[in-house]
């Protein structure tokens, strides 16, 4: 037993150091092999490297060296051919510019400095001028881009003008067939308000005459209640007709020729207050007037503006207190600004812009007499003198009237 543990104990040895010289031998055969590849990865870099400097040197004499004709290379002669077909064709720009690009290389490699030289500078021409083409086209090119733009955009203004115009030129079309209208009618109620005002005149003045003669033939012998009938009558008529009179004149004024004149308007207005002398007399009124200017415009006119604004002023006085009328003038922005100022019962804020519109009244007939067609008439002449008219007023304070004529 002791022996067979020895043989045991030897032959495990003799396995460990077997064991032991295996693993050193595959280390240095594995390491062998590692450094054989990197002598084949070497080599290979080596070969590549060779074999890349071989094309290349071939490339070489393939291109300058191998073909040598009357002194000079093939490529030479290729490169010259094609700047002569390409100077030839003068449309083929890139053809050029490749062709002295061949040779400024082939040169260079035949270490001709002179040609290369000649050929890079004619080559520098060359690009220069190729590149200021380029941006010259560019530039074209951009332009006509802008200007195709541009008249789009035009067009389209056109257009949208067009469309416009149109549209206006029908607006015209049915303001004009408006006016005509509003004209027709104008026309028609100018002469209906002057045939109805002309018209009834004769009968009206028959009626008042007829009732004055009853009147003055029965005096004395008609009872008290028909006596007031006869004035109801005889009062009726003279309403009636100072109202045709009124309307006669609002309808017809503007349709005679209009003549304008210089005249003073304050002997205008002198002779506004000698007509109404004996209402201004009896009501105890005072007519005062500041500087006035000379006017150039329509005497009829004029007269009968201030007449109507005197009279307005004498119609809505205070019972208790004495009128007093004042006429100014001032010059504003290339008019004469006139003023009809009055201490008469005035009227409310509300009231400024009825007072011009015809048969508009404030009161009452039985309060105050009058056809509501005065100041209606003021503004008519007013407008046709080509200024405005206006009213400043306080009730039972008085009231001022404003007026501006072109100077």
């Amino acid at each position: 037993l002791d022996h067979l543990q020895a043989e045991s104990l030897e032959a495990k040895s003799r396995i460990d150091e077997e064991s032991t010289a295996r693993g050193a031998t595959l280390e240095m055969m594995a390491s062998e092999l590692e450094r054989a590849h990197q002598r084949i990865e070497g080599l290979e870099r080596e070969l590549e490297m060779e074999r890349e400097m071989e094309m290349e040197r071939g490339r070489d004499c393939v291109e300058i060296e191998a073909f040598e004709i009357k002194g000079k290379t093939a490529v030479v002669v290729e490169a010259e051919l094609m700047v002569a077909e390409g100077d030839a064709s003068s449309d083929d720009d890139d053809g050029v510019i490749r062709s002295y690009q061949l040779l400024v290389s082939a040169y260079e490699h035949l270490k001709q400095w002179d040609k290369a030289f000649k050929a890079q500078k004619t080559l520098s021409k060359i690009l220069s001028d190729f590149w200021q083409m380029q941006l010259s086209r560019q530039m074209l090119d951009i332009e006509i881009r802008y200007n195709i733009d541009e008249k789009r955009k035009q067009i389209d203004r056109l257009t949208h003008q067009s469309k416009l115009d149109k549209k206006l030129l029908d607006q015209s079309k049915q303001i004009e067939a408006q006016n005509k209208l509003l004209t027709m009618a104008n026309s028609e109620l100018k002469q209906f308000a002057y045939v109805v005002s002309h018209d009834l005149k004769q009968p009206l003045r028959q009626i008042g005459s007829f009732s004055q003669l009853i009147k003055k033939r029965l005096d004395g012998q008609l009872d008290s209640e028909t006596q007031v009938f006869i004035n109801y009558v005889l009062s009726g008529v003279k309403r009636l007709s100072d109202l045709l009179e009124d309307l006669l004149t609002y309808s017809t004024l503007g349709e005679k020729e209009i003549n304008h004149v210089h005249l003073s308007a304050e002997a205008v207005l002198q002779a506004v207050i000698d007509d109404l002398k004996d209402q201004l007399d009896s009501t105890g009124t005072r007519v005062t007037h500041g500087s006035l200017p000379i006017v150039y415009t329509v005497s009829t006119f004029f007269f009968r503006l201030l007449l109507n604004l005197l009279s307005n002023a004498l119609k809505f006085r205070k019972k208790e207190v004495p009128l007093n009328i004042h006429v100014g003038c001032r010059e504003v922005h290339g008019f004469y600004e006139f003023s009809v100022s009055d201490n008469g019962i005035g009227m409310n804020p509300e009231s400024h812009q009825r007072v011009f519109i015809i048969f508009q009244r404030l009161h009452k007939e039985t309060d105050y007499e009058g056809t509501g067609i005065g100041l209606a008439i003021c503004q008519k002449i007013v407008q046709l003198l080509g200024g405005s008219i206006w009213v400043e007023s306080e009730e039972k304070v008085g009231s001022v009237f404003y007026f501006t004529l072109p100077k």
